[in-house]
């Protein structure tokens, strides 16, 4: 099993050119290690306010649309985005805290983590399409042009 590791200092270290004949290569080591420290800490809040805001807004959001009864388009995919939201908050991002403190990617973390990245697209995916949802409701109120057959086909299908 290969294991590759990753160390931050590597895309932090300074390098200055002067002019065509001298060139510098300049690293401080004890502020590299201050400056990847305090790089660390913030991503280190960051995910863990991303985290704890984003589980308990998805599951207020699930518990409000899940009770509700209709068969509107809308509340269809705010349920689905909720829902893929509510799985990168619970997997993807703990992913992200141990990768962040470890920096290793095994064989399995790499499969994983690319199966949860694909959440991040489906996401994407389910914004726009409820953008587009609501262009056409407001441009043809009149027609419609996505049912709620056609909504859960274009989830089933994505």
């Amino acid at each position: 099993m290969a294991t590759i590791y990753y160390h931050p200092s590597l895309f932090l270290s300074s390098t200055f050119f002067m002019s065509n004949e001298t060139s510098f290569n300049y690293s401080d080591s004890t502020n590299d290690h201050i400056v990847n420290l305090f790089i660390l800490i913030a991503v280190w809040i960051v995910l863990i306010i991303t985290i704890v805001f984003g589980t308990t807004g998805n599951i207020l959001v699930l518990y409000v649309y899940i009770n509700r009864n209709d068969n509107r388009t809308s509340t269809f995919f705010i349920k689905m985005l909720a829902f893929v939201d509510l799985i990168i908050c619970l997997l993807l991002a703990p992913l992200e805290l141990y990768q962040t403190t470890t920096g290793i990617y095994n064989e399995f973390f790499c499969k994983i983590y690319g199966f949860l990245n694909t959440h991040v697209l489906y996401s994407t995916f389910l914004i726009t399409t409820i953008a587009f949802d609501r262009y056409f409701c407001i441009c043809w109120p009149l027609y419609k042009i996505i049912t709620i057959h056609r909504a859960r086909a274009i989830v089933a299908i994505s």
